[in-house]
């Protein structure tokens, strides 16, 4: 019994529990004084298609970077470094990752559920592109089935799920792996495919940039606004979203 506190001694007893209420104490709280785990450092991700080895050096692809991104990545305190990737390893990374944001990903409705949507970059929308010749013609969706058309866009890239909304079979979809905007574009004016999907200002940009014409390119269509934003998988860690997302 001579754990217990005396009945007829408050004080006695009262002093004989404090050495081991000042070690739970001590217990509890201890942990709470550590340092706090470092948050991994954010791959900040931008797509490019043929892009060179040496390209996803920090170095030039963190000049890509916008200014609205730059001013919301330096915003939230976190590290970060910049990669250009081609698309199809951008999507693996992304999957794969508790720490990585995809720069420029457009917001469709098979992606809605699937990623934090932290940023819109632009609202500019995007654009069937075809030739000028078939301005004027019927380009509803029930026209473009009707007219047996084709359609081309980067492999597994949102313009290819895009098409695929609009009711465009498999078969009519040529879906073409590392090949850019412009070379999208080329082949649409040389009567390989009809139609693409891309911000018109962007190709024509592009195009430019090759030094190729855009003569007898059109947009023909305005489709849905769909971005593009700065975005992660819901992978991303959870740390690094409260951070992140108290930018806005």
């Amino acid at each position: 019994m001579g754990f217990l506190p005396n009945k007829h001694s408050r004080t006695g007893g009262s002093l004989r529990w404090l050495p081991m209420i000042f070690l739970f104490c001590a217990t509890i709280t201890g942990p709470a004084l550590a340092d706090p785990v470092p948050l991994p450092m954010l791959d900040v991700v931008i797509y490019r298609d043929q892009i060179e080895p040496e390209a996803e050096q920090a170095g030039p692809a963190a000049s890509m970077l916008t200014e609205a991104v730059k001013t919301y990545l330096d915003a939230s305190g976190l590290a970060y470094k910049v990669r250009m990737v081609p698309w199809t390893r951008l999507a693996l990374r992304a999957l794969k990752s508790d720490h990585t944001l995809v720069v420029d990903l457009l917001r469709i409705p098979r992606r809605e559920n699937h990623f934090h949507w932290l940023l819109q970059l632009d609202d500019t929308p995007q654009h069937l592109i075809g030739l000028d010749k078939l301005i004027g013609t019927d380009l509803s969706d029930a026209a473009l089935l009707a007219g047996n058309y084709r359609a081309i866009c980067e492999a597994h890239s949102a313009q290819c799920s895009m098409f695929a909304s609009m009711g465009f079979p498999k078969s009519s979809i040529l879906q073409v792996f590392g090949t850019s905007d412009s070379d999208l574009a080329v082949l649409i004016l040389a009567g390989r495919a009809d139609f693409m999907i891309d911000r018109f200002s962007s190709t024509v940009s592009e195009l430019k940039a090759d030094g190729r014409s855009a003569d007898g390119l059109a947009p023909l269509r305005v489709l849905a606004q769909a971005g593009p934003y700065l975005a992660a998988y819901k992978t991303l860690d959870a740390a690094l979203l409260k951070q992140l997302q108290g930018n806005n």
